[in-house]
């Protein structure tokens, strides 16, 4: 049975925050064996997206502090490439991603992001 047809449009009203997907460009060596990182890498165009309340499951066992720094994101489309080896910018914020799935229908990706401190 095909899965049914979402048009990303239909929840553009619902976006309530804007979200950008970069990884780490290929870095270099100095010759010393000690690499340097390359210029990040756009993975996915900014785009529009939906922040959620974080569940209750989402936050056992952490502090109140790293609770502060966590976020949900459901994205409008289904995204496979997305790995937790990837930054998500977030309203201009970078965020790492913590964990990068779907919806259960591969509709949309559902991502977990705890924010960069600095």
């Amino acid at each position: 049975m095909a899965e049914p047809f979402i048009d990303p449009a239909l929840f553009a009203e619902f976006n309530n925050v804007q979200i950008q997907i970069v990884r780490d460009g290929q870095g270099t060596d100095n010759g010393r064996g000690v690499k340097k990182p390359g210029a990040p890498v756009v993975v996915l165009e900014l785009q529009g997206a939906q922040e959620w309340e974080l569940s209750e499951s989402d936050t056992q066992g952490l502090t109140g502090e790293e609770i502060r720094l966590m976020k949900k994101v459901r994205m409008n489309a289904y995204y496979p490439e997305l790995t937790e080896k990837m930054t998500a910018i977030v309203d201009g914020v970078e965020h790492n991603i913590v964990l990068a799935g779907h919806d259960g229908s591969k509709s949309c990706s559902l991502l977990t992001l705890r924010r960069v401190k600095g």
